[in-house]
């Protein structure tokens, strides 16, 4: 838990800087980094062990990241809304999904409908306002908190015990009621209407789902990987991929609900 704490005051301060100090071309080359490392971990659970294969992997990766620049983006984000509810599909039937769906090239395949949307939602809701970017990722953190802290006092229905046992839908709860909090706190100081305060709880709702889904998503490659943690790149926090996880669904849905109804 120290290491957690410690590794969280450090990295958080950086993130926050980098949001309104960088540029949107310097900032989406940052998460492209990113989501690279978290690229690299997804190999090794998919068993993808030869360094000439993962790098040809990376390379396929960034190129999907260019191609994803030359189309509207809201076909980008609608094709990953599709792929979030397969995912649902998928993980209501863990226990009968072929685990080859998660081994090589299949799974790197998998990987794309994760990763490109992510950047192609931050590059665009950084280009929109810095402000959205923070606003997406404490709504997450605070979710992530409460879900712990309720979950663990209160927790007794699990949503997905085959998946993540640890997880209850009293957490689920308790991460969206965190969240909401944290969006009133946003609206009060950005003075937002009530249209947009309608329109606004749904999509907070809505985020905290998917956040809640991403991390599930992942909980499932690595359950089929055989592994606790997809690497040791963050200390006390196991993978890059295991700390965003929960943002490569829901930056992306947070975006296009943005991009729908309130923009």
């Amino acid at each position: 838990m120290l290491k957690r704490v410690i590794t969280a005051v450090i990295l958080i301060p950086i993130v926050i800087v980098g949001i309104f100090y960088m540029s949107t071309a310097a900032f989406s080359l940052a998460v492209a980094l990113l989501l690279s490392l978290a690229a690299w971990e997804w190999a090794a659970l998919a068993k993808i062990d030869k360094l000439w294969q993962r790098i040809l992997y990376i390379g396929l990766l960034w190129w999907g990241f260019a191609a994803s620049q030359l189309l509207a983006i809201k076909v980008v984000l609608g094709v990953n809304l599709v792929w979030w509810l397969l995912a649902i599909y998928l993980a209501k039937r863990f226990s009968t999904t072929p685990k080859k769906l998660f081994t090589g090239w299949r799974s790197c395949a998998i990987s794309f409908l994760v990763f490109v949307p992510c950047l192609a939602a931050f590059d665009r809701l950084h280009r929109l306002s810095a402000l959205y970017v923070l606003l997406v990722l404490c709504l997450v953190w605070a979710a992530d908190s409460g879900a712990y802290f309720v979950g663990s006092y209160f927790g007794k229905h699990k949503l997905a015990p085959q998946i993540s046992p640890g997880k209850t839908l009293e957490g689920v709860a308790g991460g969206i009621l965190a969240a909401v909090v944290v969006a009133i706190v946003f609206a009060v100081v950005a003075k937002v209407g009530l249209h947009d305060w309608l329109f606004g709880a749904v999509i907070v709702i809505v985020t905290i789902l998917a956040a809640v889904l991403g991390d599930l998503f992942e909980s499932m490659v690595k359950r089929q990987a055989g592994v606790k943690d997809s690497g040791y790149w963050v200390p006390g926090h196991g993978g890059v991929l295991d700390r965003i996880d929960s943002l490569t669904a829901a930056v992306p849905m947070f975006t296009l609900g943005l991009l729908l109804f309130i923009r």
